[in-house]
Formats: structure tokens, sequence, C-alpha cells
């Protein structure tokens, strides 16, 4: 991959003040040291580790000049730590199935390329990363964790909910989500049920957020009560709507979609 572009003047006066917004908006600066912020900020504008900094395996990903798969293959092939271990595989894949659409700068249409990338069009458990590592010569393989994506792929709520935020990249990836669904820890669908713990998602929140995506699709609960700039969002609902309609499984997520069809809409009308 080419860094020239970080050379670029015109590219550097972009990127920095891209920083100065995350830099107020995303609260790095209460967050984090001054020298960790000035580490940061280097790599940030070089995609050049300053002594091992950032040292998350995410970070080195998420703070990267560029995102595009050409830049990912970039970072996993110089800027990974050596003997990269199945944590950091684990890290990778919580970064993209969550991460990339929160990348400063990025494009939705470019993270869900990537995630397609990563990922395919559909759920498999056995996966294996499509880069690879430093100098490894095999792909890494590991299991792919449904209940983690499962849980991002509710992210389209808060468009749904808020009419300035942005729809995300999960509104793209429907087909996806819902080849999760036979996968997915069924305690995710079963609201107040505390018997068990997933990994990787907050149990109560992923409920609770499960049950309420689905009772405002279900109720077509508009924040825009009905505007002409509310057709995609009550075209999207109409989708997830029929789409649970037509499911047949799996029994605990049945069980939801009936409860949240006989509720009051009232329930979710509350934002």
């Amino acid at each position: 991959m080419d860094m020239s572009f970080t050379d670029d003047p015109i590219w550097i006066a972009k990127r920095e003040a891209l920083w100065e917004q995350c830099l107020d908006s995303r609260g790095w600066a209460e967050e984090l040291s001054r020298k960790q912020v000035r580490d940061l900020h280097a790599y940030f504008m070089t995609g050049r580790l300053t002594k091992g900094e950032p040292k998350p395996v995410g970070a080195r990903l998420n703070f990267f000049p560029d995102m595009n798969v050409e830049a990912i293959e970039y970072v996993l092939t110089h800027n990974m730590p050596e003997g990269a271990t199945e944590k950091d595989v684990s890290s990778l894949k919580l970064f993209f199935s969550g991460g990339i659409d929160d990348v400063p700068g990025v494009k939705t249409e470019e993270a869900v390329r990537i995630f397609r990338y990563v990922f395919g069009d559909s759920y498999s458990p056995d996966w294996h990363l499509p880069f690879l590592i430093k100098d490894e010569s095999t792909h890494r393989q590991s299991e792919l964790d449904p209940n983690y994506q499962f849980a991002c792929g509710l992210g389209p709520i808060r468009w749904l909910k808020y009419e300035d935020r942005p729809r995300g990249m999960w509104y793209y990836l429907t087909d996806y989500w819902f080849s999760l669904l036979n996968y997915v820890d069924p305690i995710l669908f079963r609201p107040g049920d505390t018997s068990h713990r997933p990994p990787n998602v907050n149990r109560k929140i992923t409920q609770n957020k499960a049950r309420r995506f689905l009772g405002i699709c279900a109720h077509e609960i508009d924040i825009t009560n009905g505007a002409d700039e509310g057709a995609e969002r009550r075209q999207y609902m109409q989708n997830i709507r029929d789409r649970m309609d037509a499911l047949e499984g799996p029994p605990d997520l049945m069980t939801l979609w009936d409860d949240v069809k006989k509720s009051d809409p009232d329930e979710f009308s509350e934002f």
C-alpha cells in the first residue's frame, strides 16, 4: 500500500480537522493522557506506531489513516504485534462486526463492503480471517460468535428512534442478521431470563434492545409521524415485520415476536 497520501497537504489539513472534531466529540482528550493523545495523533496522521502505541489491535485499525480492504491488509502485515494471539484475532472479529462503522471518517458503504469481505453474505460458525497476519502463510481459523453480531445488528434502532442518527452499516446487512437467528443463544430472546451470561454481550441490554427493536418494527413506530422523510424508515420496518412473520423459528424468538405484536404500541413509542 502506498502511504504517500499521508504527505499530501490537502489530505493532512482534512485529517487534522477530523482529528480536532473527534477530540471534541469522542472525549479522547479527557479519557487519555497527554502522551497517549500525542502518540495516537501521530498514528492517526501517519499509520506508524510510536513505541508500540496504540497497543490494542482494534485501535491500530480504528485510527489508521485509511479504511478499506487494502488498508486492513497493510495493518495486519505491518502493524500487528509479534506472535499475535487468539485474543488478538477475537479483537479483530469484534472490530469487523461492530467497529468498522465507527472508524473516524469512514463511509458506511465502505464499512459494509469490508464486513461482507470479512464475513460473507450469511453467517457461518466456522470462519477464517481472510487476511494473513504478519508473515504467516495460513489464514487464522476461528469460531465466530453469533451473539455479538446479533447485538450489533440491532444498531438500526438508533436510526428508528432519532431523526438525526445515520442508518449505520447494519441497515444494509439485514440478510446477514436474519441468517444469525438460528445460532443466537435463545436467552437473548427471553427478556428477564438471568440463568446464564452469553460471552461478548451484555445480556440484559441485548434482551431489552431486541424486544424494543422488534416492537418498534411490529407496530411501525414512526418518529416522523408519517412525513415524507420517514418513508425509508417505514419501508425498513415493514421489511423486518414481513420477514419476522415468515419465520418458523427459533421458538423463543417466535414467542418474543408474538408477544411484542400483542403488546401496547405505547410501550415502544417512548423514546
